[in-house]
C-alpha cells in the first residue's frame, strides 16, 4: 500500500479538494483506497468525498480507545465506504472509504479537548516512551492487511504539529506540498519541505518523494508564468532529483467559487447553472497532470492498455463503434495513452474535424511536447474546418506548435495571420507574417503574404516584398495582389505610377472587374473607370435578361453596387438593374430583395 500525504502549511490552498479527486481518479483506474481525515481541528474529507452512511466514530475515537484501552481497537469499525459514480459500478471497480476524523458535534470536540496531543506523542517527563509514533504506525499497517488498500492518503493538518510531522515524514511515501503565491505561504512551505528532506525515516524505507504544487494561481501567458515557476524554486530551493520533482501548478478555477466539485470522474458536474466545461477546465487539465506524474505508471498504463487494445481489436469489424469507445476512453481516462490512442484512429480514418485540434491541444497540455510528430500532423490536417468564432483559444495553441517544428508552414503561418486578423490581434499577425516574409518564393505566397500586408494596414510593405521577385511580377497572383495593394494603400500618385510604368496585366484583372475600376479612378481615370463600370453593369443586366443565375451571382451585384455607390451613381445602377428584374423568376426575386438592403 503506497501512502500519499496532502499537506500545506496554510488552509485555502485547495489541499483536501486535489485528495479527494486523487481517490476517484484511483477508483476509476480500478484502484482501492483509503482516505485519513488527519486535520482533527478542522475537518473536511467527508464533504469532498462524502460516505454512504451517517458518520459516528473515527480517528479521534480511535485514539481515545488506545489511550483508555491500551491496546488496538478495530481499526475498521469506522471506515466509511464513500459514493461513487454510478456508471463506476460493477465487479472490478475500484472503491474508497474514508476514515474520518469522527462524528462532529459537541462530544467530538470534548473528546478531542480531552486527549493530551504532548503527552500522547512525547510521553511523560519521567517516561520517555509515547503512544503516538507507535499507533499510527500500527494504524498504517493494519489498514493495509485488513482493507488490502491500494493506496492510503493521508489529509495532513496544516502548520507545524507533531501530528503534521509525522503524517508529512514517517506516515508518507510520497508528499503533495500545495501552496500559494504570498510570501506566508512560501516561507513556510520552504521550512517545512526543508525539515521533511532531513527528517529520520524508519530503517529501510526508501527516501521520501515531494511533489511542490503552486496552487491557486490565475491563468497567465507562458512567459509570466515561467517566471514565476522559476522565481518560486529559486525560493523553495526546488531542484529536480530523484526525491523532489519539477514545482507543479495548480490553477484557480472560478466555476468552483460558486460551488466546490470533484472534477475526475466519470459523471462530472450536473449543475448547469455553473459555468464549466469538464473537458476543457484548466483545473480539470493541472489535476491529471499532477496525478499522472504523482503515480505509478503501471497503475495508469496497465488500464488503458487493456482497455485501447481491446478496442483496437474490433476496429475493422466496427470503425464507429470503436471510435466511440476511444472517445468514451478519453473521457473517462483523461491521459496521453488514451488521448494519442484516438488521435491515431482517427488520423487512420482520415476524421477531419476541429474536435482533432481540440484532443491533440489536450494531449499537449499534459505532457507538455508540442514537437510529437502526431500533433502537428493533426494541426495541419485540421485547421482548414476550424471555426475560429467558436475556438479562438487554440490560435496560440496551433502558433506554438507551427513554431516548435521550425515555423516553416506557409499554409500553417497564413491560417495564424487571418485568424488573428479576425480576432483583431493585427499585433500577432503581424508577428506571424514578418516571419513567412523571409520564406516565401512561390508566386501564390507571395502574392498570399502581400495580401496580408494590405489587411494589416501596410500596402507599402506587400509592395516592397512583391518588388524583391522581379521574375514573377507579371503572373497572375502577383498581378492581382499588387492591385489590390496599390488600391488598398489609397495614393493616387502610386496608382498612376503603376499604371504608366505598364507592369499592370489588365488580362489578370479581367475576372475582378471591380479591382481594376477603383485603380482606374484612383489614378485619376475617370472616364476609364466609368467605361469599366458601365462594362460591368451591362454584363449583369444581360445575365438577368437570359436569366443566368450562377452562385457568384448576387456577390457579382453586390461588388458591383458598391463600385457604383463609390462613383456616386448608387441610384443609376438600382434603377437599370430594376428595370429587368420581374417577379415571375425566383433568381429575379433575391436579386431584387438583395437591392433593397444595400439601398437600405
Amino acid at each position: 500500500m503506497r501512502a500519499i500525504t496532502f499537506y500545506s502549511y496554510k488552509g485555502g490552498v485547495g489541499r483536501t479538494l486535489a485528495l479527494a479527486n486523487v481517490a476517484h481518479y484511483l477508483a476509476l483506474l480500478q484502484q482501492r483506497v483509503v482516505v485519513v481525515d488527519l486535520d482533527l481541528e478542522a475537518p473536511g474529507a467527508h464533504w469532498k468525498l462524502q460516505p454512504a452512511t451517517p458518520i459516528e466514530g473515527g480517528v479521534v475515537d480511535l485514539v481515545r480507545a488506545f489511550i483508555d484501552n491500551r491496546e488496538m481497537p478495530d481499526v475498521t469499525r469506522w471506515l466509511y465506504d464513500v459514493t461513487m459514480p454510478s456508471s463506476q459500478d460493477g465487479p472490478s471497480r475500484g472503491w474508497v472509504r474514508l476514515l474520518p476524523t469522527g462524528a462532529i458535534g459537541p462530544e467530538y470536540w470534548r473528546t478531542l479537548a480531552g486527549i493530551d496531543w504532548k503527552q500522547f506523542f512525547v510521553g511523560d517527563t519521567n517516561d520517555s516512551s509515547s503512544m503516538g509514533i507507535p499507533f499510527f504506525m500500527e494504524l498504517k499497517l493494519r489498514l493495509a492487511q485488513e482493507t488490502g488498500a491500494d493506496f492510503l492518503l493521508l489529509d495532513a493538518r496544516t502548520g507545524v504539529t507533531d501530528l503534521g510531522g509525522l503524517a508529512t515524514s514517517l506516515l508518507a511515501d510520497d508528499l503533495v506540498c500545495l501552496f500559494i503565491l504570498n510570501d506566508e505561504s512560501l516561507e513556510g512551505t520552504r521550512q517545512i519541505l526543508n525539515a521533511v528532506q532531513n527528517a529520520t525515516r524508519l530503517p529501510d524505507s526508501a527516501a521520501i518523494r515531494i511533489f511542490p504544487v503552486l496552487a491557486r494561481l490565475p491563468v497567465l501567458d507562458d512567459e509570466e508564468q515561467e517566471r514565476i515557476v522559476d522565481t518560486v524554486s529559486e525560493r523553495l530551493g526546488i531542484t529536480p532529483s530523484p526525491t523532489v520533482e519539477a514545482l507543479s501548478i495548480v490553477h484557480s478555477a472560478p466555476s468552483l467559487q460558486v460551488r466546490e466539485q470533484i472534477l475526475v470522474g466519470d459523471d462530472g458536474p450536473q449543475d448547469e447553472d455553473i459555468l464549466y466545461a469538464r473537458d476543457r477546465d484548466q483545473l480539470f487539465v493541472d489535476y491529471i497532470r499532477l496525478f499522472n506524474r504523482l503515480l505509478p505508471s503501471g497503475v495508469v498504463d496497465a488500464h488503458l492498455e487493456t482497455l485501447v487494445g481491446k478496442t483496437q481489436q474490433r476496429a475493422f469489424k466496427d470503425p464507429k463503434g470503436a471510435r466511440t469507445s476511444l472517445n468514451e476512453i478519453a473521457r473517462r481516462y483523461p491521459h496521453q495513452h488514451s488521448y494519442r490512442a484516438l488521435l491515431e484512429f482517427n488520423r487512420l480514418r482520415e476524421e477531419r474535424d476541429e474536435e482533432q485540434i481540440g484532443i491533440a491541444r489536450d494531449l499537449v497540455r499534459l505532457t507538455n511536447d508540442p514537437k510529437e510528430e502526431l500533433v502537428w500532423d493533426i494541426v495541419r490536417s485540421n485547421i482548414e474546418v476550424l471555426d475560429l468564432d467558436l475556438h479562438a483559444e487554440y490560435l496560440s495553441f496551433i502558433e506554438r506548435v507551427w513554431r516548435t517544428h521550425g515555423a516553416t508552414d506557409l499554409s500553417v503561418g497564413l491560417f495564424l495571420s487571418r485568424g488573428y486578423r479576425q480576432l483583431d490581434e493585427e499585433d500577432k499577425a503581424a508577428r506571424v507574417i514578418e516571419i513567412l516574409a523571409g520564406l516565401v518564393s512561390d508566386p501564390e505566397m507571395v502574392a498570399s503574404v502581400a495580401g496580408e500586408y494590405g489587411a494589416l494596414g501596410k500596402a507599402d510593405v506587400g509592395l516592397e516584398l512583391i518588388g524583391r521577385f522581379p521574375v514573377i511580377q507579371r503572373t497572375i497572383p502577383i498581378q492581382r495582389a499588387a492591385a489590390r495593394l496599390v488600391v488598398a494603400a489609397g495614393q493616387r500618385k502610386l496608382a498612376a505610377d503603376y499604371l504608366e510604368r505598364g507592369e499592370l496585366n489588365e488580362q489578370a484583372l479581367r475576372g475582378e472587374p471591380e479591382l481594376l475600376t477603383r485603380l482606374l479612378t484612383l489614378a485619376g481615370k475617370s472616364d476609364q473607370a466609368l467605361a469599366r463600370a458601365d462594362h460591368e453593369l451591362n454584363l449583369i443586366i444581360q445575365g438577368i435578361r437570359t436569366n443566368e443565375f450562377t452562385p457568384r451571382t448576387l456577390s457579382r451585384v453586390k461588388d458591383a453596387y458598391a463600385l457604383f455607390a463609390e462613383l456616386g451613381r448608387a441610384d443609376e445602377f438600382q434603377k437599370r438593374v430594376r428595370e429587368h428584374l420581374t417577379l415571375r423568376s425566383q433568381a429575379h426575386v433575391r436579386i431584387r430583395k438583395l437591392i433593397d438592403e444595400l439601398a437600405e
